[in-house]
């Protein structure tokens, strides 16, 4: 009897393992559905536009202030043109501060977008006439796309630079090397912006960032989760992931900046680069994170709804670059020939959407001008961008040599309808964009109706900023970057005590929300002298007096630098070179570097010119950007070198606790190249040559089907002539202590007495393991071994005996570890005799359970039939899910031996089971037609 409780958890657990497999299926089955249903009432709606309808949905643009009143221009743009979205950013002063008049500025935010949406709809609800033909018509309401950049990090990659929860930037989040963080990250993000009423995120970058030679010149700097395609993948799809679910599947995700910038040598806003790189390396490298996220996602979440196409030139892709050479967002044979690749093209069949980078810059005007050689440019970089397979043009700025921007747009919009009815294979090109536009505001929204689109002010409450998630991502990502950990404890084995005296310089370059908003310091002057005092001043540890620490700006120091080869100083400089000469401990709060503002060479210089300040000091300088401004030789002169990644306040708090050792390592890792540490990231991720790879043998049988040789606990199973085995390592550790990435090569060797030729297995790595398997050819000693270089694993000894015998398992060389056969245990049978000869009670066997599964599945396999056949698939979908829950709810009842259930069991248990799971079947089926009932009053 002790073994019937068992053996009725074993059935549950079974059921649920059964269930959740049949719900992922049916969520996989579900998102293929939307897709599909999705697609279906975009061809619909399709059908019933007109050419100027069609022609305004393929334009992104932005607008400038706050003002979208019926005289504003993009009032005009949304109402008259039927624009597919704009974008928001706080440099075209979308942004408002706060205002004790307006509201906080999420919630001014948060009106502004409800109202661009009410104004769509409005617009949609009587006649009026389209300029181009002046017939009247009434317009389909279709949802604005409301796009923002909002990248992590504050002021000046976030655009909502408060009343949001404040996350770190993405350098941050690829020097924890953890997928999770990125996830949470992602999802924070996602349910925020949902909350706020925006639908497309353009973001995150999935850039693979090479700083061996040029650092700064792509402006990339921490928007990048690092520099290897591997886990910039991995990164990448667990924060699209993230936003996905976080919003509820209401932002769409623009990952960018497609095909990859991360080996460019200058801005995209100053000129258009070149990247001089075969096909194959853009493949292995670049495209590596694109492919992640479109056909080679790992499910429906992790995929991008599009990619941000930028305005950069390949040589791998478009031959000899000259200068009259257009970008790929302008050259349709090199788009075509990317888009061709399998991934992409399998997520482009899908309804993948490709957005043009900014038409409106500079650079791109500059390019123009000079290889068009015409004044009036705006209509022509609008038709080459989308006849080159954009399908949406983000463009921030329709100005032209003679119009200004809105007479510009009008323009435009104008030509291209007057185009679309004069060139049939042009109109096929704009209605296979619109399709794709269309569709996907389709996923975002089930219907196109206002009370959905918009937000209620019940959700916006539910943005609650919160600085937990950023302060675990400082956590993981703190780094020393130099000297190392051994090192760094013999030269500063104690934090400052409370007679030291302790001077911080912090690169205080301000920013602000909006042109005439207040600015603010990016890291402000007093910020982690305040922590300090808080925490380990009089009214904390102890541990410091408020006289010893003084705290100056980076520009401080710089005019002290510039003052000291004059001779002649000021009140200030005289003060901080008395208080840098008095000081035991000197810190710098470093941002990126500037040619604007003191940054790196004002460190530089003062490494350099002002030795008799540092000598017998403690040199601290704690990055909260990119780790790779700094060059050996002003390195050597540090004490300590930290990446923080992030100036968020969270990231300065983990600061002070690695300054005063405060139990708190750093634990993560440079995700990118430093050459001033001569740190590369390819070396840091080849496998650690001093680890000892652990091997573990299965032993398979050669027959068919292939089964597991069944062994008791703690035996060894023969191993015979002919038999299959599979080998696997442990998992395999790189340089920063991390498993190796996917694909990296693993041999395996295995030689029989001792031959002079062993067979060679090749196979690459996942999760960090490599297997292979291996059928023994002869008899004698097999020594097994494999390397992932340059890494080694320890020898693995079977002894092959000529007759069938016991083989035996013994580790072999220097290696301490073991090796054992994993098999699985043999199955002990789950009946147990009565005494007394009496049969057991009645009770649902294995066989019953099959039962179970198949009429629940039966019922629930109907129940869609039925819905699909009335057009409501998505209903069909839920009555089959709430059937199947149903039946397998009610077996489980049975099978755990609950109240009534033995009565009901005794004259016949499969008829029983049958009966039971059919009516719970039919009672989940109930309940979905009650909740249709009741959701249908709402939907009309």
């Amino acid at each position: 009897m002790a073994k019937k409780p068992l053996r009725n958890w074993l059935c549950l657990i079974i059921t649920a393992l059964f269930f959740v497999t049949q719900a992922r299926a049916l969520a996989a089955q579900s998102s293929s559905i939307q897709i599909d249903e999705a697609r279906q009432k975009a061809a619909d709606l399709l059908a019933r536009m007109t050419p100027e309808q069609k022609i305004g949905q393929i334009f992104l643009v932005t607008f400038k202030g706050t003002d979208i009143g019926p005289e504003s221009s993009i009032f005009e743009l949304i109402t008259q043109y039927n624009i597919g979205g704009v974008v928001l950013s706080a440099k075209n002063n979308n942004i408002p501060a706060d205002d004790p008049a307006l509201g906080t500025t999420v919630e001014q935010v948060y009106n502004m977008i409800r109202q661009h949406q009410i104004n769509r709809w409005t617009a949609s609800q009587v006649s009026q006439d389209i300029p181009s033909d002046e017939q009247a018509v009434v317009p389909e309401y279709i949802p604005l796309f409301i796009g923002i950049a909002q990248e992590g990090d504050g002021y000046a990659y976030d655009q909502i630079l408060s009343g949001l929860t404040p996350l770190p930037n993405q350098m941050a989040i690829g020097a924890t090397w953890q997928p999770d963080l990125s996830r949470q990250v992602g999802s924070t993000l996602g349910e925020d912006l949902a909350n706020l009423g925006v639908n497309l995120l353009l973001g995150p970058s999935l850039d693979v960032l090479e700083t061996q030679f040029v650092p700064v010149a792509n402006d990339l700097g921490t928007r990048t989760f690092g520099g290897d395609p591997y886990w910039v993948s991995k990164l990448g799809q667990a924060y699209i992931e993230g936003v996905h679910q976080g919003s509820g599947g209401k932002v769409a995700v623009i990952a960018k900046n497609f095909p990859g910038l991360g080996s460019s040598d200058r801005s995209v806003d100053d000129e258009i680069s070149t990247i001089r790189k075969t096909l194959e390396e853009l493949k292995s490298i670049e495209l590596t994170p694109f492919f992640a996220v479109t056909g080679g996602a790992p499910n429906y979440d992790a995929t991008a709804d599009g990619l941000l196409a930028t305005h950069i030139r390949y040589q791998g892709l478009q031959g000899n670059i000259r200068i009259t050479t257009k970008p790929i967002t302008f050259d349709q044979q090199a788009f075509n020939l990317v888009m061709q690749l399998p991934s992409l093209e399998r997520w482009r069949s899908q309804g993948g959407l490709v957005v043009s980078d900014d038409l409106g810059s500079q650079a791109l005007r500059d390019f123009y001008q000079f290889t068009d050689q015409r004044y009036d440019i705006t209509r022509r970089v609008a038709l080459d961008a989308f006849l080159a397979g954009n399908d949406m043009l983000y463009v921030s700025d329709f100005s032209s040599g003679t119009l200004v921007s809105h007479e510009a747009a009008i323009e435009t919009l104008g030509f291209l309808s007057q185009k679309y009815n004069e060139d049939q294979a042009f109109a096929q090109r704009v209605d296979e964009a619109v399709l794709r536009i269309l569709t996907l505001k389709y996923k975002l929204y089930e219907d196109f109706l206002l009370y959905e689109v918009v937000p209620t002010e019940s959700e916006l409450a539910q943005i609650e900023p919160s600085s937990s998630l950023t302060f675990d991502t400082a956590q993981q990502a703190a780094t020393l970057i130099s000297p190392s950990q051994v090192e760094l404890a013999d030269t500063l084995s104690n934090p400052p005590a409370d007679n030291d005296k302790i001077v911080i310089i912090s690169d205080t370059r301000t920013g602000s929300q909006c042109t005439s908003c207040e600015e603010f310091s990016l890291i402000p002057e007093k910020a982690m002298e305040e922590i300090i005092l808080g925490r380990y001043g009089p009214q904390g540890t102890g541990q410091v007096l408020p006289e010893n620490l003084k705290s100056y700006s980076l520009a401080a120091l710089d005019t002290l630098l510039n003052e000291s080869q004059t001779g002649n100083l000021s009140g200030q400089s005289r003060r901080l070179e008395q208080d840098l000469t008095n000081a035991n401990w000197i810190v710098f709060n470093m941002l990126d570097a500037s040619d604007e503002q003191p940054s790196f060479l004002t460190l530089s210089r003062f490494l350099s010119e002002r030795l008799d300040l540092i000598q017998e000091k403690k040199l601290i300088v704690f990055a909260f950007n990119a780790p790779y401004f700094l060059d050996e030789t002003d390195i050597s002169k540090l004490t300590a070198y930290y990446g923080l990644y992030s100036k968020m306040p969270a990231f300065i708090d983990v600061a002070t606790y690695l300054l005063f050792q405060d139990n708190l390592q750093p634990v993560g890792s440079l995700p990118v190249s430093v050459p001033g540490i001569n740190y590369d990231i390819n070396e840091a991720l080849f496998p650690d040559a001093d680890q000892v790879i652990p091997l573990t043998v299965r032993l398979l049988s050669t027959q068919s089907p292939i089964q597991p040789t069944p062994v008791g606990p703690g035996q060894v199973p023969e191993v015979q002539v002919g038999d299959l085995i599979r080998v696997q390592t442990g998992v395999i550790y790189d340089n920063n202590g991390r498993q190796i990435p996917d694909g990296t090569p693993v041999e395996f060797l295995f030689s029989i007495g001792g031959e002079a030729n062993p067979t060679l297995l090749l196979t690459t790595s996942t999760d960090g393991v490599g297997a292979v398997e291996y059928t023994v050819a002869a008899a004698g000693t097999l020594v097994i071994r494999a390397s992932s270089q340059p890494a080694q694993s320890e020898f693995v000894v079977l002894s092959i005996p000529v007759p069938p015998g016991e083989a035996t398992l013994t580790p072999a060389g220097t290696a301490a570890s073991t090796t054992e056969i994993v098999t699985p245990a043999a199955t002990e049978s789950t009946a147990s005799p009565f005494p007394g000869g009496e049969s057991p009670p009645s009770h649902p066997e294995i066989g019953d359970w099959a039962w179970a599964i198949l009429v629940s599945a039966g019922v629930s396999l109907l129940s869609y039939r039925a819905f699909v056949a009335m057009k409501e698939a998505r209903w069909g979908l839920r009555a089959a899910l709430l059937a199947m829950v149903g039946g397998l709810l009610a077996y489980s009842y049975l099978a755990l031996g609950l109240p009534g259930s033995a009565q009901v069991l005794e004259e016949s248990a499969l008829r029983t089971v049958i009966l039971v799971s059919i009516a719970g079947a039919l009672i989940g089926l109930g309940l979905t037609v009650v909740w249709q009932q009741v959701a249908s009053p709402r939907k009309s």
